[in-house]
């Protein structure tokens, strides 16, 4: 791609309630990034947010990662704190893997599941047999080594954006959905849960893992807090919103305890059914 970075964003009115909020302050000082809290719904989201092809072709999220564990490996000295804080990151990311097997386990348990962001597919592995596993990722790569996961086991996986992939998909075939550190990054994440709706069967289960912006981690680290990742992450939820986020798209929650929005934790999860 070759026009200026500034071309290939999009000016968003608040995504859950469709408020310009233009003139309310930048949340974060940032030169480019606008992150704004909507005067509103007070829904937290990224102004000017990268397209879909912009996304595709300058933000993967798999390129981010790569380059961000460059960056540490080639830090001379990193800091005590941040040593402390990506150990006990790593503990939390294995204990949130087993969670999410168990939540699919036990709101799923069988039949054709719609992984939305499925990455390469590694997360099916883990799932019961009993499961069929379809995906959706908008990079190629990442989308076609899914594909060959998930076709071991009778699915398959589509690259395109979230919208325009479950459309490929009929109404009512899912038995479940999983949106796992997916929701952060889409630009229409109230039109993605109402489409996921249409592809749900009666009583269909969702399950929704996302940064909690709300978080005393967010606060104490400040700017560094590990949820921003601009523009990589365009939605900031909290557990109202998340919560409000469901209910505008059709769903009723069945579980968002304490334990799964915890204050000092940096993610939450939620599990709904389609109403």
């Amino acid at each position: 791609m070759t026009e200026p970075l500034h071309d290939q964003l999009i000016h968003r009115n608040c995504p859950l309630c469709q408020t310009d909020n233009h003139a309310e302050a930048r949340l974060v000082s940032h030169p480019l990034w606008h992150l704004k809290k909507c005067g509103v719904c007070k829904f937290v989201y990224l102004e000017n947010s990268p397209t879909y092809e912009t996304v595709r072709e300058l933000f993967s999220w798999r390129g981010y990662r790569t380059e961000e564990r460059k960056r540490k490996k080639n830090t001379e000295k990193p800091l005590l704190m941040e040593k402390l804080y990506d150990a006990s990151a790593y503990v939390r990311r294995i204990a949130k893997r087993d969670k999410l097997t168990k939540l699919v386990h036990k709101y799923i348990q069988k039949g054709p599941l719609l992984d939305v962001g499925c990455g390469v597919g590694r997360r099916s592995k883990r799932f019961s047999g009993e499961i069929t596993p379809y995906g959706i990722d908008i990079e190629h790569v990442a989308a076609e080594m899914a594909n060959e996961a998930f076709a071991e086991r009778g699915g398959f996986a589509v690259c395109a954006s979230a919208i325009r992939g479950a459309g490929e998909f009929e109404n009512e075939f899912f038995d479940g959905t999983i949106m796992y550190g997916y929701l952060e990054h889409e630009i229409k994440p109230l039109q993605i849960m109402k489409k996921v709706s249409e592809k749900l069967a009666p009583g269909g289960k969702l399950i929704v893992k996302v940064p909690n912006y709300a978080s005393i981690n967010r606060i104490v680290r400040g700017k560094n807090w590990c949820g921003y990742r601009l523009p990589y992450h365009v939605n900031f939820f909290t557990p109202k919103t998340l919560s409000l986020t469901l209910k505008k798209a059709g769903f009723a929650t069945i579980r968002f305890g304490i334990l799964d929005r915890l204050p000092v934790s940096d993610n939450m999860w939620l599990v709904a059914k389609k109403q």
